[in-house]
C-alpha cells in the first residue's frame, strides 16, 4: 500500500502534484474523496479512512486545510 502526505501552500501546484500521483499509480478509476477541514470534521475523514469501499480495494482521500488540526 502506498501512502502520500503532500503539504503545500500553493493551490495550483498541489492540484498538479495530486493529479500526477493519481495518474502515476493508475488511481483514475477508483473512488476519490475530498475533504476540506474548514467545512468538514476530522471525524468524517477518519470514518472514510476506516470504511471499506464496495467497488474497489483502493481509494484516494484528499484532505485540504490539514494545517487546521491542532497537533503538538
Amino acid at each position: 500500500m502506498l501512502n502520500y502526505l503532500i503539504e503545500y501552500t500553493d493551490t495550483f501546484s498541489s492540484k498538479n502534484t495530486i493529479n500526477n500521483i493519481i495518474k502515476e499509480n493508475k488511481f483514475n478509476d477508483i473512488p476519490i474523496s475530498e475533504y476540506d477541514l474548514e467545512e468538514n470534521s476530522v471525524d468524517s475523514v477518519i470514518e472514510d479512512l476506516d470504511t471499506y469501499s464496495l467497488f474497489s480495494n483502493k481509494k484516494v482521500i484528499i484532505v485540504k486545510n490539514i494545517d487546521l488540526l491542532d497537533i503538538d
